[in-house]
């Protein structure tokens, strides 16, 4: 199960997307919905869609401003003389570090 939800991080908004956009396909093609309608429900939709970039981007910047506030007192413990104490923070801030980079990668690949 974890595999298939790490899969699908970054790549739910685009399978949501492909799925609407199949089933509004079909349902102009069939005669269901007119164009009209269908346009609308697309414009819609990415209304929706943008809202759920802004929530990601915001998660990633709260992610960041960690990292930068962990590097900052990093900082001030190696200013203070405290090596041991910016030691303990920076093997906390790096492996923290690397995984935003990688989530981001995968997200910016998708």
């Amino acid at each position: 199960m974890r595999s298939i939800s790490g899969w699908l991080a970054g790549r739910k908004t685009y399978l949501l997307a492909g799925v609407l956009v199949s089933v509004l396909l079909t349902l102009v093609f069939l005669g269901k919905l007119t164009p009209e309608i269908a346009a609308g429900l697309s414009t819609l939709a990415v209304g929706g869609f943008a809202v759920t970039f802004r929530s990601a981007l915001e998660r990633h910047q709260a992610e960041e401003v960690e990292l930068l506030r962990d590097i900052a007192l990093a900082g001030s413990m190696a200013v203070a003389h405290n090596a041991l104490g910016a030691l303990k923070i920076a093997q906390q801030a790096v492996p923290q570090g690397v995984q935003l980079v990688e989530e981001l990668k995968q997200e910016k690949g998708s």
